[in-house]
């Protein structure tokens, strides 16, 4: 319990940006955050390792604050118990815990890169896929044995099955059948071009989740990154998907080409709508024209009737806040990840 006479210190690992008359405190090492108000963010300000918390309320009072020596104290609190301030036991805890997990370690995802092969060659895709003259790939009985292996290790895994175009890998739905025997959960990133009449049943009973890539509400838009001619044949797809009951989702890559449809694709896609940035990988780093910055993105989204960009950052900080300790290469990516993504939003790039 804190007391009066106790000296505060501010965490090693604090991230810290105002927005408007918001003041983002975020501790990337737990991580955990806190938003405070101007008021909030002036006591924080105020502390530098030797004052005590007396001294802090003594120099409100002298600024004529409203505000109780029980208020003080009930903030002080919420900034420990948030990481903000004298995190040292937490971090403790949280590696504490980490030690504990890492003991009897489990796998919960696999990302399977079925194929190089892809009929599109996207401006910004980060494996830089598209027609290949060698089609290199694991066997059906290479990609069985990887999930037998797998399955050694977890009871239950979910497989992101993706390409290239995954869809093209020819023997795709007899290894979702045998991964589904096994008990596991299949995600599918494609174009969406390849879905038919005769294959859309067996996917949509074989994933949970299938993320279609489109970057406009129509040709013209979308072709500008995706290629020519790949509206149609993929929105077909999303359609049969739709149709059969399947949970599909439609992924758009944010650029300069398509900023201002964003509100078409809302209205087309409603909620199966997913946003991501433009980053500079793969083919991105050769079409850095494409590139956005961080305020337009979130001008973007705040002009989308009913979207509410900073409640997608709550959302994003949740998703990371007092997740396991364990800190592995994979954990300290997405951490990596989901912060370089707030930052995104909040800060001018």
């Amino acid at each position: 319990m804190l007391k009066l006479l106790h000296v505060p210190k501010l965490s090693n690992s604090l991230f810290y940006t105002p927005k408007r008359d918001k003041h983002l405190f975020l501790n990337t090492d737990l991580p955990n955050w806190l938003v405070l108000n101007q008021n909030a963010a002036y006591i924080v300000n105020l502390i530098d390792g030797q004052k005590t918390i007396a001294d802090i309320f003594n120099i409100l009072v002298s600024l004529n604050a409203k505000m109780s020596e029980s208020e003080l104290l009930e903030l002080f609190i919420s900034l420990k118990k948030h990481g903000i301030i004298d995190d040292d036991d937490l971090i403790e805890q949280k590696i504490l815990a980490s030690k504990k997990i890492s003991s009897h370690p489990k796998l919960h995802i696999v990302h399977i890169k079925l194929t190089d092969e892809c009929n599109l060659s996207c401006k910004y895709c980060y494996a830089e896929s598209g027609a290949v003259a060698y089609k290199s790939f694991l066997s059906l009985d290479e990609l069985k044995k990887i999930a037998d292996d797998v399955k050694k290790i977890t009871t239950h895994a979910s497989y992101t099955l993706s390409g290239g175009e995954p869809l093209l890998y020819p023997q795709i739905f007899e290894y979702m059948e045998y991964l589904k025997n096994l008990g596991n959960t299949i995600y599918l990133l494609t174009n969406g071009m390849y879905i038919n009449e005769e294959n859309v049943s067996t996917i949509a009973k074989f994933c949970s989740v299938i993320k279609i890539s489109l970057d406009g509400s129509s040709e013209e838009i979308n072709s500008i990154t995706r290629g020519k001619n790949s509206f149609d044949s993929a929105f077909r797809g999303y359609k049969l998907l739709v149709d059969e009951g399947a949970n599909v989702q439609i992924s758009m890559t944010v650029t300069k080409a398509n900023i201002s449809d964003i509100s078409n694709m809302v209205k087309l896609f409603g909620s199966r709508l997913t946003l991501q940035p433009f980053f500079k990988t793969g083919r991105g780093a050769i079409n850095d024209d494409l590139q956005i910055t961080g305020l337009e993105y979130y001008q973007a989204m705040a002009n989308v009737d009913g979207f509410k960009p900073m409640a997608r950052i709550g959302e994003l900080l949740e998703g990371i806040k007092n997740r396991g300790g364990l800190q592995s290469a994979l954990w300290r990516m997405e951490r990596s990840a989901y912060l370089k993504m707030v930052m995104y939003f909040l800060v001018k790039c």
